[in-house]
């Protein structure tokens, strides 16, 4: 009669502590590069929402052949924006609002308010608007983004601190 040995099949207690310790000094390792990688694209994808607003401001002011204000909201630029028009009974409409910004992200405006004009421009006179969008942390590893309208209205993206 032949006797059958029984097969244990798993893993040990000690492979076990062994793959749970390396999976956490890797772990350990690649946090604070995923925290750098979230705020990177949430300033991204704010950049993306304020282009579009200013893209938005500025087609409004076309359409309706009336002045467009698009400003901060109350307490600064970190609290939002709004997006408004005088309708031809002087009352005026908000068309957009967006609310604050995440803790994590920092908005610089240089101006107050931009007024879009009825063909889309900047009212004539006024400066350059910049506003940087950059993490609140003030990371140096975290680049910021810069939205800036030329005297057209046009709103352009680049990477870096508005200058």
């Amino acid at each position: 009669m032949q006797r059958r040995t029984k097969s244990h099949r798993g893993f040990t207690l000690i492979e076990m502590v062994t793959t749970f310790a390396v999976f956490a000094i890797l772990a350990a390792l690649g946090a604070p590069s995923m925290r750098d990688f979230t705020i990177d694209q949430r300033i991204k994808s704010m950049t993306y929402d304020l282009y579009g607003d200013l893209v938005y401001a500025r087609s409004e002011a076309i359409k309706s052949n009336s002045e467009v204000v698009f400003k901060k909201a109350t307490g600064g630029w970190n609290n939002g924006w709004i997006i408004t028009w005088v309708d031809t009974g002087g009352v005026t409409r908000i068309l957009r609002a967006r609310t604050g910004l995440d803790s994590s992200l920092d908005l610089a405006g240089s101006l107050d308010s931009i007024k879009f004009e009825r063909n889309g421009r900047l009212l004539v006179g006024t400066l350059p608007a910049k506003f940087t969008i950059d993490d609140s942390g003030g990371k140096a590893s975290i680049t910021a983004r810069c939205v800036m309208l030329d005297p057209s209205g046009m709103p352009k993206s680049a990477t870096g601190a508005c200058a």
